[in-house]
């Protein structure tokens, strides 16, 4: 891989997708993302509950920058709460409506 350090930050970031390739990004990308989706979260959701730079977030998201195993825990967490109490929202609909 090339060393792109010394462009400003949104060159390097499309230097370096161009680099990597489509096909790459979007399996990275669409993993992450949709995690965060699916639990209802933002960007900005998901990094004030963990405590990572928004930027980081998104970056990662475009496989651009790996995450630490530190703050995919933290992720892991908060995606797992998100979809705990995702399932809990459901299941109380389901319940009430039944009755």
């Amino acid at each position: 891989m090339l060393d792109f350090s010394s462009l400003p930050n949104d060159l390097r970031l499309i230097c370096q997708l161009t680099e990597r390739g489509a096909e790459e990004i979007d399996m990275k990308m669409s993993k992450l993302r949709q995690l965060r989706r699916d639990g209802g979260l933002t960007q900005y959701g998901l990094a004030k509950a963990t405590g990572i730079d928004r930027t980081k977030i998104s970056h990662a998201e475009l496989g651009v920058v790996t995450l630490t195993d530190e703050e995919l825990k933290r992720i892991r967490k908060v995606l797992l709460d998100a979809a705990r109490k995702k399932s809990e929202r459901i299941l109380k609909t389901l319940d009430s409506s039944a009755a």
